[in-house]
């Protein structure tokens, strides 16, 4: 198959098949790894060129008016491809392309895509330009299908080589496994092997980082010893060449050690720029060292845990002069289990996605050393696959292991006990909170990105509940038990139940709020009592299926057979799960708990399909109970947790104000940047205030002002938006009218995921990217990677959401003004979040837009801008805003604006 294969790249009009056309078809015929054909041509389109598409690719209007109409090209495809093998990169797209144009006749189709997801399974991105800059394939031209065509070629080379060192038994096993699945890539994988095969990683720890030997004596911990390795000519000063002293970190690493010595609550708002990872660390290390008591540092994000573990503590570990010990610690879910990964791989027979992904994993677990997923990118299909493999949640209810020592979850829990630092999340942090025996014990805990507490705790304190996961578990049920059912029929209370549920739901949501409250019974969604029929089905049959696998449970440990015995296990798991399904459903359908707020949310996942969720309305009770009111030493810290110069909204939100007053030590800090001269905030005045939904002369207005904008300002601007909706209608709006000037426009959701966007950000020259929820904070682009903010509406949370309205509910029952006391507050520190994008280092400079009048017009607005650094703030028409964003960028002199 790879002796003779035609390689293929098209350039087309957009990314349906159904509706976009080919404008630029690329073909090498490719014998013995020589090209020895090539069919390279122009396509004239029937429509018209989208200013996208010729931005994108440099082809315009009138390179196309002269070119042959696909019905001229595709005689010449079709003879071209006949019967061979099709090779390209992300290859479903050509080849669905092909089909639709009618072209049918090429053989098995080799997708280099795939192949390279087996081969670099860690490696950070797969599309075609990121491959080729890992592996320094040298690329003068994109998107264009000729030099596309030919970094393919390159690419398949590349991984072929890859391949070749991989070692004889992997790469055997790698091509067992897809010759099972059927896959096109197994002749790719040479060196089979007649033996059995290792399928399991060495039984081997990750090596302990050197430290070096500790001093005869050690100064004693406190605030005074801390604060040394932070003073002109201390440790740092001597370690870092470009270090400078700032009194703000020097402060904070001050508190931090005080708390620790006094066993205090530490609240700590540190601006950007201030180090305070340093300067939290720093004092966590000396007393972990010294004392010999572990520190927990909780994150919010995979970011940061990657900045502390492969920057921030070996610096520490330098400066302190004694071995540090660090360990990442994460939940069950994210580590392989040995066996069950055993178990999926010895089946006979695998479909060709699932054969993909398993020699994937055979590649990876040739060299990790944690079993940690998140060293690898999983599409939604492979981290469907991947439920399959990974440690159960509830963890191993008596399941024979094949390698205890090498299983990964211990293996982390062994380094974490060994440890004198170990990294979480905040979701194992409460998670060990609530059911214990996760975390190793320990003394102090750290929270950095403070902020998300009240969220996560809100996220794992509630309940979920879908479709698919019921289904799954009265399939499995049933052909355990063996109770002639077969697996439709299992599924069907499970169908039966979520459709009802959904289709009442979709009747009450709208655009705008595809969340729909959820009443006990679904008494306010279901006045024909269908639902309710649904539900009392789907309970019996739950309960019906827990009393069959029982009984099956109690035949199957008498027998003595191996594969019985694993069969009793499994179902032993399943009894578990199935209690914890029955209980889930019938906590969420009945609403028998006053302290959570039921909703049905629609419209998120595939069309049709539903998910019943719930959550607690106030999460500070759990929270004092849980955690703070232990009297651990507890330092909770992040950019932005004050609202109008205070923290008494996150204390109350958090149970924080439970405690006494000198319990808990407060400390905020500027951050050093001098933002007068480095950033503009600028207000337009000429943009309508924001309507209750998103009419489109609303959206049309704010796309002018960007657009305007954009024109104006040389580099990239980053859109900040409050709903998908609105993110959507500007975007439509925009895209028709910025890349015909050469200014590429990218959207969260429309343009592709989070990390693929930012990377097309970074490399376009002048962009816009309209960003949703997750963009406002966490998105670090300094320097000329961004210019510019464009704040599209004041962040305040949607009203009509089940979780907020029942939040409203509680704090007017307690007499408390609910706008002032939670939404005002809210909307202010996601503000700083969003304002916070734009000055990263002390070299920044540059301009945020606020499309929001009510900034300026409304009596809240003033707590908005107080909540910022010094900072000019100009308002003015969108085209004085253009002008004076522009001057500000050049670095002109601004004579203009207040504050």
């Amino acid at each position: 198959m790879l002796d003779c294969f035609v390689v293929c790249d098209l350039e087309t009009t957009g990314t349906d098949p159904r509706r976009d056309e080919i404008i630029e078809v690329c073909l090498l015929k490719v014998q013995g790894g020589v090209v020895t054909e090539r069919l390279e041509t122009l396509v004239r389109p029937a429509g018209p060129l989208p200013p996208v598409i010729e931005s994108l690719t440099g082809i315009s209007p009138e390179m196309l008016a002269g070119a042959p109409s696909w019905e001229e090209v595709l005689p010449r495809v079709r003879a071209f491809t006949g019967g061979l093998p099709l090779l390209a990169h992300n290859a479903s797209f050509d080849a669905s392309f092909l089909a639709r144009q009618d072209v049918r006749g090429f053989g098995p189709v080799l997708d280099t895509a795939v192949l390279a997801r087996i081969v670099l399974p860690t490696a950070p991105s797969y599309r075609l330009d990121a491959l080729c800059r890992l592996l320094g394939i040298r690329r003068d031209v994109h998107h264009r299908a000729a030099a596309d065509a030919a970094a393919a070629l390159e690419l398949l080379d590349a991984l072929r080589g890859i391949i070749a060192s991989l070692g004889p038994e992997l790469v055997g096993r790698v091509a067992e496994v897809l010759s099972r699945g059927g896959s096109p890539w197994r002749e790719a994988f040479t060196g089979t092997s007649a033996r059995t095969l290792p399928i399991l990683p060495p039984d081997r720890e990750a090596p302990e980082p050197a430290g070096e030997k500790a001093p005869a004596e050690l100064p004693p911990f406190g605030a005074e010893t801390v604060a040394s390795f932070f003073a002109p000519g201390g440790g740092l000063a001597r370690l870092l060449p470009q270090y400078e002293y700032r009194d703000q970190q020097v402060r904070v690493a001050r508190a931090v050690a005080d708390a620790l010595e006094k066993g205090k609550v530490l609240l700590v708002e540190a601006g950007t720029g201030t180090g305070k990872s340093l300067a939290y660390l720093l004092p966590a290390a000396l007393w972990a060292t010294g004392t010999g008591e572990r520190v927990v540092i909780s994150t919010h994000t995979i970011n940061l845990q990657d900045q502390l573990l492969r920057k921030d503590i070996p610096l520490v570990r330098q400066l302190v002069g004694r071995p540090l010990r660090a360990a990442l610690l994460k939940g069950r879910p994210h580590y392989l289990c040995l066996h069950r990964w055993t178990a999926a791989l010895a089946r006979a027979d695998l479909q060709p996605d699932v054969a993909h992904f398993y020699a994937r994993l055979l590649v990876w677990l040739a060299t990790t050393g944690t079993g940690d997923v998140g060293e690898m990118h999983l599409t939604p299909d492979e981290r469907r696959l991947w439920q399959e493999v990974r440690a159960a949640p509830e963890g191993c209810a008596g399941m024979p292991c094949d390698r205890p020592a090498a299983c990964f979850v211990a293996r982390a829990r062994r380094a974490a006990e060994r440890a004198h630092l170990v990294i979480i999340n905040h979701a194992l942090l409460l998670s060990d909170l609530k059911d214990g025996g996760l975390l190793p014990p320990y003394g102090p805990l750290i929270l950095d990105e403070a902020h998300h507490l009240e969220d996560a705790a809100t996220n794992l304190f509630g309940y979920s509940l879908r479709k698919g996961e019921v289904a799954v578990w009265l399939t499995a049920a049933a052909k355990i038990a063996g109770g002639g059912r077969s697996a439709r029929s299992a599924e069907d209370p499970a169908a039966a139940f979520f459709d009802a549920l959904g289709e009442a739901a979709r009747a009450a949501a709208s655009p705008d709020a595809p969340e729909v409250r959820l009443m006990p019974g679904a008494r306010n969604l279901d006045p024909d009592g269908l639902v309710g029929d649904a539900f009392v089905r789907l309970r019996e049959a739950l309960h019906a299926s827990r009393v069959t696998l029982e009984r099956s449970l109690g035949e199957l440990r008498g027998a003595g057979a191996p594969a019985q015995k694993e069969l009793a296990v499994e179902a032993a798991r399943l009894i578990t799960a199935g209690e914890d399904l029955q209980t889930r459903l019938e906590l969420l359908f009945g609403g028998k708990d006053p302290n959570l707020v039921v909703w049905v949310e629609t419209g998120r996942d595939a069309p049709g399909e539903c998910v019943l969720r719930a959550a607690p309305i106030e999460v500070a009770d759990i929270l004092y109970t849980r955690l703070f009111r232990a009297r651990r030493p507890v330092v909770l810290t992040s950019a932005t947790l004050t609202a109008e110069g205070t923290f008494a909204f996150f204390k109350e939100r958090t149970g924080l104000d439970r405690l006494e007053a000198g319990e808990v030590a407060e400390v905020a800090v500027s951050s050093p940047f001098p933002f007068r001269e480095q950033a503009l905030l600028c207000v337009a005045s000429d943009v309508p205030e924001p309507p209750p939904g998103e009419a489109g002369e609303y959206m049309q207005a704010v796309a002018a002002c960007i657009a305007e904008l954009a024109e104006a300002v040389p580099g990239k601007m980053l859109v900040l938006c409050t709903a998908h909706r609105l993110l959507q209608g500007v975007h439509a709006r925009l895209a028709a009218i910025l890349p015909g000037q050469g200014i590429a426009v990218l959207g969260h959701g429309v343009d592709g995921g989070r990390s693929r966007l930012l990377q097309e950000f970074n490399a376009e020259k002048r962009a816009v990217l309209l960003g949703a929820a997750s963009f406002w904070e966490g998105v670090d682009l300094p320097g000329e990677a961004l210019q510019c903010v464009v704040m599209v509406r004041l962040p305040f949370m949607p009203p009509g959401t089940p979780l907020v309205e029942a939040r409203q509910e509680a704090l007017s029952r307690r007499g408390c003004d609910h706008f002032a006391r939670m939404a005002v507050p809210q909307a202010v520190i996601r503000f700083r979040q969003g304002f916070g994008r734009l000055i990263r280092t002390r070299r920044d400079r540059g301009v945020v837009v606020v499309l929001d009048t009510r900034l300026l017009t409304r009596g809240y607005g003033r707590k908005f801008l107080a909540s910022l650094p010094p900072v000019r703030v100009y308002a003015a028409a969108t085209r004085e805003v253009a002008r004076a964003a522009a001057a500000w960028l050049r670095g002109d002199t601004f004579s203009g604006g207040t504050q």
